[in-house]
């Protein structure tokens, strides 16, 4: 036996007919009673492993096959610090990619990939390094009291 449904000119269903989710009874049911946002947020929470090869795959292209492979190219470590990889979030490999081409070059620690930002942009990394090396002239020049500048120790 079929339900019939009440549905607007367009032949969508009309909402007050849908099943109710029960996180929010203002919303539609997607799977377990859940809402679409609920439900992906518990997906999400029980399933971390497939959801970072869904991920991988999406953003970068690069299959489960791949990452393995780059991981035993690299060794199982950072191809920057050349550290280990660990489980912590901070230590996980991620896949460090161009963001203007999209080309994956390699995997990184967290702070690495953050670090990588800064010496992606030439003219910062230029003026951060005259900086750097302006301060040890002073300092070699001065000693610990820099150009009215005194050291807090």
């Amino acid at each position: 036996m079929h339900t019939i449904h009440k549905r607007d000119q367009a032949g969508r269903i009309l909402p007050s007919e849908h099943k109710k989710a029960t996180c929010h009874p203002d919303r539609q049911v997607v799977g377990n009673g859940l809402c679409g946002a609920c439900y992906q947020r518990e997906w999400r929470k029980e399933n971390p492993e497939k959801r970072q090869i869904y991920q991988r795959r999406n953003s970068y292209g690069v299959s489960p096959q791949d990452f393995d492979r780059m991981m035993a190219e690299q060794n199982y470590r950072c191809a920057i610090c050349r550290q280990p990889f660990g489980e912590d979030r901070p230590s996980r490999p991620l896949i460090e990619h161009d963001h203007n081409t999209g080309f994956v070059r390699g995997l990184v620690h967290y702070w690495c990939n953050t670090r990588l930002t800064a010496v992606e942009d030439k003219e910062f990394l230029g003026n951060a390094l005259r900086y750097l090396e302006d301060a040890q002239r002073r300092y070699d020049e001065q000693g610990a009291t820099i150009q009215g500048y005194r050291s807090l120790g």
